[in-house]
């Protein structure tokens, strides 16, 4: 008995990867992708509250870390791989835990805060599902700043409207980043 049981066991594993592969990544793709995503999601969600050591722990040193002001410092891991590649960017506050993240890569372009916002527009039914991954679609511009500080001001701003009910959030930040000379424009 014991060992039919092993062999059904066996049998079951084996098709449930049989059908993941052979099925659902040939016939919907992208079902796999949101599961992923969104395990990746719930993973940065995790250390929100938690302390640097513990994502250090847990994913290894950060790329690089820089003081925002007196209370706040930034950190940024990167990893890349075949085919997925992510940049994760987390602020650390006063007490040395992390208050929010920003997420650029395979993924799309999101934030902690915004991050619920651009999944239920995806979920709207009769819209479009590329609608949800719309920072895609733009991009940030400084005069004289980089990449990095867009981070650094984008999560700096997304703090800031923590405050605000969650439908202003993206409103607000888009403000903010306007005064610090962001401007967004259409990518060709």
């Amino acid at each position: 008995m014991k060992l039919f049981l092993l062999i059904f066991l066996t049998a079951v594993l084996q098709g449930c990867e049989f059908w993941d592969k052979e099925i659902v990544d040939v016939y919907a793709p992208d079902s796999r992708r949101d599961k992923q995503r969104e395990f990746y999601i719930q993973s940065l969600n995790y250390h929100l509250g938690k302390p640097k050591a513990d994502r250090i722990r847990a994913i290894g040193p950060p790329d690089q870390c820089r003081n925002q002001n007196s209370t706040t410092e930034i950190c940024e891991w990167t990893q890349v791989g075949q085919p997925l590649e992510h940049t994760v960017t987390y602020t650390y506050g006063r007490d040395g835990l992390a208050t929010a993240w920003s997420y650029r890569g395979s993924y799309g372009e999101f934030t902690n805060a915004n991050y619920e916002t651009a999944k239920s527009a995806a979920s709207i039914p009769g819209k479009n599902r590329n609608e949800a991954a719309r920072p895609q679609e733009e991009n940030w511009v400084h005069p004289s700043k980089t990449s990095v500080q867009f981070d650094e001001d984008n999560v700096q701003c997304r703090t800031e409207v923590q405050g605000y009910p969650k439908s202003m959030w993206d409103t607000e930040s888009d403000k903010c980043l306007r005064r610090h000379g962001w401007t967004r424009v259409q990518k060709p």
